[in-house]
């Protein structure tokens, strides 16, 4: 028996406390089963068991959603174990742009907007568990490997010294 709505409340508290974790200030609308940080974020979930490979989805609200209030919105994709519950170390998340699923979407003959998506794209891929499109973490400058942090002059004072070695 599968009840998504508990499992999208689960994940969406424990992308919350992800957020937070984060520096982020995220809230969950409960009703609408969405994650929010105005103006920045806006992330509605969705929910399929163990596809595998391919999602169907209709995608209606997402078409005929009109923001004119947040930066960027998602809709983050849940691919669960089972369809009860979210488990961080067994089911795994989409986080996808508004944007690629309108551009996915076509209208059929009843006017919905079916979409299948193809979790093994390499687009999609690449969102698998990533936290850091919803929730991005500053890089430090000094996150360069050291060798790229060497400058011509370090490295030519670097040479002289193994020289005279």
């Amino acid at each position: 028996m599968t009840d998504y709505k508990r499992a999208k409340i689960q994940f969406l508290e424990w992308l919350q406390g992800q957020g937070e974790h984060r520096g982020y200030s995220p809230e969950v609308n409960y009703d609408a089963k969405v994650i929010l940080e105005r103006p920045r974020l806006l992330a509605r979930s969705r929910a399929s068991v163990e596809q595998r490979r391919y999602l169907n989805f209709k995608v209606n609200d997402e078409i005929e959603y009109k923001n004119d209030e947040f930066e960027k919105v998602y809709s983050i994709i849940l691919d669960l174990h089972d369809g009860s519950n979210w488990d961080a170390e067994l089911d795994t998340f989409y986080p996808l742009p508004l944007r690629l699923i309108n551009n996915l979407a076509n209208k059929d003959i009843n006017e919905d907007h079916p979409v299948t998506i193809d979790l093994s794209h390499p687009g999609v891929e690449r969102q698998k568990n990533r936290l850091q499109t919803l929730f991005p973490i500053e890089e430090e400058e000094d996150q360069e490997p050291p060798a790229e942090r060497i400058t011509d002059n370090r490295t030519k004072e670097l040479n002289d010294i193994a020289k005279n070695l």
